[in-house]
């Protein structure tokens, strides 16, 4: 192991001379040979002059070109910002640092786009050539010209063109000469070329081939790169070598067999320069060994903190191997709380698989691989060929040997045998045996078949130490429905799937696992060893021996825990490797009844579980309620990769489960408690998003003592109309929900799509009409467009009943109307006032896995371009402008292949307040005064309060201030000529409350 300390503990005066004198670099005469200082000087020529330190630590780039970049002053980790240049793009023409010119090139056969793209990522942008109508397409390209000293370089061309735009053939030129014809592709792509320059200039493009006659396949490059040919010196080694030696801290930041591995090469390398050597092989070989040995450091993340869904890597960089398992405390030989996380090894992918890994951590955060706790195998000649098992299994029989292999055999050898699956590991520690003891559902082909998952065995090994290894023992099937029970698989009875163990307070171990074909769930007592049922399946008495907590449920996934004397068991549905809703049960006895409680997870992330499928619980600090969620969310295409995600349990009101997911979170997050409860007094509804008529505080009881607490509204939670599940947060953290009506404001329509009177649409209507004492426009959930029945206004189902059909459910989301032979929904809604509206409409869909998605209009204007159905109940929110025909179309429109649906209809609409007759009797009257026309304009006052009086005429405004009760207000108005032309007066009366009455009096044309 080297010590990391500066390299300039080694170095010699000579070789440190020898780097700062020579270039080492296949550069023209004038630069060749030239003395280099340490910073970056320039010649006489004008041309920037890199030491050879520069040059090595700057992978030789003189200019990167990153086409298309919107981000041109900074590069992404791995590329180098070219020596020659001071940003990565730029039309062609000096450098605003270097002087140097170089650029894309815009000419009659070069017209460089740039796509769209952020940051700086390479691969992200790109230029293509944009043609002008009716140009020759076999002559375009993307060019960019590079000044350069003349001589020798390589030239990179990149390409990543987007899968949507589809590969395209091109041709790679350079100094007028065509280098390669290929096709780029869609995956990332470089093409490298030796190219000489004799001009002072390199002149490079990508171009379109000579048969090129369509006009979608513009040429395009996402980067060029140009680089200095080094020779292949001990100067340039050693350039190398400083450049790739890691400081005491930066080793510390790696993998440390990969440290070992760079030390490795950087010795090999300074033994060369240490001899002088002149053998160029040689160097090239120790350069490359160096770059690749850097190149393959790992990175060592240390971590303080959850990051669901993210990247998590060990103590050697590698990504965690523990998919599909459980976390079980332990206590350490110092007398600390340490933990080993077992789970399955899909390093491998699918197949292959390694066997079981183990890690252990003090902090749940950061892990320590400790290898493989149950080694699968690859052969049976392993019991004899293998030390490990040689040593493991050398007290095994040959029956006893068959039936190891049967369920370890993970590598295929056979073509037409499937291999043993080894999936959902659990362990648990027996304190009156002293073993750790692994369960695992061991499958793969059976007696009678050769299918994947035939066998649907649990196996189980045992350790004397945590770490393993353990010894595989066998595999057996387990308990089966008892007689007069529902069984869902009789010709198969005694299934073992997804599985886990729980160790109760009394020492007892279960194992709980899917069964029959995965539609049912069993918990089953363990025997004292924890290696076998504690009763055989054709012994076994329900209640006493096992139980269903789900029958014909179609569960799978199970985590058990216990906390303050109630058994929990989250469960997923069984949707393959896609996510989908998780559900609760309790239980006060483990073998008595269960009780579902439905979804733990609510709102946004509710129909995947936030994309993850339950693995296990940890317990955390159970005596105060703290515990964590452990998921997986696998990915098919990469098992090898496949997150974890870990959220904190809450437990709330009378013991209530929720899963939220806050980001990024720490153990700190997880709050204790206990059982409670939660008195609040709230209104019988609330308004749409409007938590201000909600108190401000609620009672809580907790050990038998009632206190004041404040509490704080989700207003989020109350945003769609119908029942909702209004949540409430405590001071201290603490969380609960209380079902409450959602009903928007200034409703005029309240449709069901779906035809029924549920409860909640009578409620939502009732509180409508309360609020300004007016009836709704529409009485009856829904029609078809006509009058309405009590009404008399047209409203309704505007599209052919043929072309949708109805469903029943039991609030206004699940009841619904569903579209048939791709065809709009399309409601239309009279009688509004001109002027602004909103519009919501609810979206649910029962069967969720369709896919189905539509674009929203509102009289003809799209208000919503996708809108996505799921098993959520979500509503949309729509302005519309309403005309003078008092009219709104809704039209809801599919944008994939399935049909689409409504659930609801809702428009609102603030009322015209009518106006109030405030007693005014008013006259105008047209006249002659001698040769002049006058308008003669009076109010009078037949009410009991004082008003205030506003004549407006075509001839001038009179404003009189509390005319009395009785009084008028008169003014006689002059044309001042003999016409006084046809005209409108306006009488305004206003009260002291504001209240404004209006009135609008004609007179006729008069000439005197």
């Amino acid at each position: 192991m080297r010590s990391h300390e500066p390299r300039a503990t080694w170095r010699s005066a000579a070789t440190v001379t020898a780097l700062l004198t020579s270039c080492a670099l296949v550069l023209p005469a004038s630069a060749a040979g030239a003395a280099a200082p340490p910073a970056r000087a320039t010649v006489a020529d004008g041309w920037p002059q890199p030491s050879v330190q520069q040059l090595v630590e700057n992978d030789f780039t003189l200019y990167f070109a990153n086409a298309g970049s919107t981000v041109t002053d900074t590069v992404a980790a791995g590329d180098h910002l070219g020596l020659y240049q001071s940003r990565t793009d730029q039309k062609l023409g000096p450098d605003v640092a270097t002087g140097r010119s170089w650029g894309y090139v815009v000419s009659s056969t070069s017209n460089p786009v740039a796509n769209d793209s952020t940051g700086n990522v390479r691969s992200a942008s790109l230029r293509y050539d944009a043609e002008p109508t009716g140009a020759h397409l076999p002559s375009r390209e993307v060019a960019y010209d590079f000044d350069v000293p003349d001589g020798t370089y390589e030239l990179t061309f990149g390409f990543q063109i987007p899968s949507g735009w589809g590969g395209r053939k091109v041709v790679t030129r350079a100094e007028g000469t065509a280098l390669e014809t290929f096709d780029t592709g869609t995956s990332a792509l470089e093409k490298s070329y030796t190219v000489h320059v004799t001009d002072g200039t390199l002149n490079t493009s990508v171009a379109s081939p000579a048969d090129r006659n369509g006009a979608w396949a513009d040429p395009a490059v996402s980067y060029l790169l140009v680089r200095a040919l080094p020779s292949w010196t001990v100067e340039t080694l050693g350039a190398k070598i400083a450049a790739s030696t890691l400081s005491p801290e930066e080793a510390h930041g790696f993998a440390s067999e990969t440290v070992v591995a760079l030390d490795a090469a950087l010795d090999a390398a300074q033994a060369l320069v240490d001899a002088a050597s002149q053998d160029e092989a040689a160097i090239r070989a120790a350069f490359e060994a160096i770059e690749a040995a850097h190149d393959a450091l790992r990175p060592v993340e240390t971590y303080d903190s959850f990051r669901p869904g993210e990247p998590w890597t060990d103590d050697q960089g590698r990504v965690i191997q523990a998919h599909g398992g459980q976390v079980v405390p332990a206590t350490d030989d110092a007398g600390e709380r340490i933990y080993y996380w077992y789970g399955e090894d899909r390093s491998n992918g699918y197949g292959s698989s390694p066997g079981v890994h183990v890690y252990s951590s003090y902090d749940l955060y950061n892990w320590t691989d400790r290898g493989l706790a149950l080694r699968a195998m690859s052969s049976a000649d392993q019991f004899e060929s293998d030390p490990y098992f040689a040593e493991l299994y050398a007290d095994y029989t040959a029956e006893e040997r068959a039936a190891v292999y049967r369920d370890l055999g993970t590598v295929q050898t056979d073509p037409a045998v499937n291999a043993a699956i080894l999936e959902r590991p659990k362990v648990i520690y027996n304190e009156s045996t002293g073993q750790w003891v692994l369960w695992v559902h061991a499958d793969g082909p059976s007696e009678t078949s050769n299918a994947q998952y035939a066998k649907a065995n649990a196996g189980v090994a045992v350790s004397d130490s945590p770490t393993g290894p353990f010894r595989y023992i066998d595999s057996y099937r387990l308990h089966v429905a008892p007689e007069g029970e529902p069984n869902h698989m009789p010709s198969s009875p005694g299934m073992a799937r997804d599985m886990n163990l729980f160790v109760d307070d009394d020492g007892t171990g279960y194992i709980i696992y899917s069964s029959e074909e995965n539609y049912s769930l069993f918990i089953s007592r363990l025997d004292e060893t924890y290696t076998q049922l504690a009763t055989p399946p054709a012994e076994a008495v329900k209640g006493v021996d096992f139980t269903r907590p789900y029958i014909g449920a179609h569960r799978e996934a199970p985590a058990l825990f216990k906390q303050g004397g109630t058994y929990y068991l989250i469960t997923s549905g069984a949707t393959g490797w896609d996510p989908n809703p998780a559900q609760y049960a309790t239980a006060t006895d483990i073998l008595g009844e269960w009780t579902d409680h439905g979804n733990p997870v609510s709102g946004s992330g509710a129909s995947t579980t936030f994309g993850s499928q339950s693995t296990s619980v940890i317990p955390v600090d159970p005596e105060n309620g703290k515990f964590v969620y452990m998921g997986d969310r696998w990915t098919p295409s990469d098992l090898k990769n496949a997150p974890y995600v870990w959220l904190p349990i809450t437990f709330g009101e009378n013991g209530t489960l929720s899963l939220t997911n806050p980001g990024t979170w720490t153990l700190d997050d997880l709050v204790p408690s206990g059982s409670w409860s939660v008195r609040a007094d709230l209104p019988g509804h609330v308004w749409l998003g409007d938590t201000t008529t909600l108190p401000s505080t609620v009672e809580v009881t907790q050990a038998g003592t009632t206190t004041a607490v404040a509490v704080t509204w989700d207003a989020a939670s109350i945003s769609r109309p119908g029942q909702v599940a209004l949540r409430g947060t405590l001071a201290d953290g603490r969380t609960f929900s209380r079902d409450v009506l959602a009903v928007p404001h200034d409703l005029r329509y309240v449709v069901n799509a779906g035809g029924e009177t549920t409860s909640d649409w009578t409620a939502i209507r009732a509180v409508a009409e309360a609020e300004h004492g007016l009836p709704l426009l529409g009485s009856v959930p829904e029609q078809q467009l006509a009058a309405d029945p009590s009404t008399g206004v047209r409203w309704g189902l505007s599209s052919s009943p043929a072309d949708s059909a109805l469903r029943s459910g039991g609030d206004i989301y699940q009841s619904l109307r569903y579209g048939k032979n791709h065809q709009d929904l399309v409601y239309v809604f009279e009688g509004l006032e001109p002027g602004t509206a909103t519009v919501r409409a609810g979206f649910y869909d029962p069967w969720p896995h369709a896919n189905r998605a539509a674009r929203v209009s509102l009289n003809g204007t799209v208000v919503e371009q996708e809108r996505l159905f799921t098993a959520d109940p979500a509503a949309g929110q729509y302005t519309v402008e309403v005309g003078a025909d008092g009219r709104a179309e809704l039209r809801i429109t599919p944008t994939r292949s399935p049909d689409i649906q409504v659930s609801w209809v809702m428009v609102s609409q603030e009322p015209v307040a009518p106006e109030v007759d405030l007693g005014v009797e008013a006259s105008v009257r047209a006249q002659c005064t001698g040769r002049t026309a006058t308008l003669s304009v009076r109010a009078l006052n037949t009410s009991d309060v004082p008003l205030d009086i506003v004549l407006t005429t075509p001839l001038g405004t009179k404003t009189f201030h509390d005319v009395a009760p009785g009084k008028s207000a008169s003014q006689t108005f002059s044309a001042r000529t003999q016409t006084l032309t046809a005209g409108t007066t306006t009488i305004t009366a206003t009260r002291t409350d504001g209240t404004t009455h209006t009135q609008q009096i004609d007179h006729p044309t008069t000439t005197c």
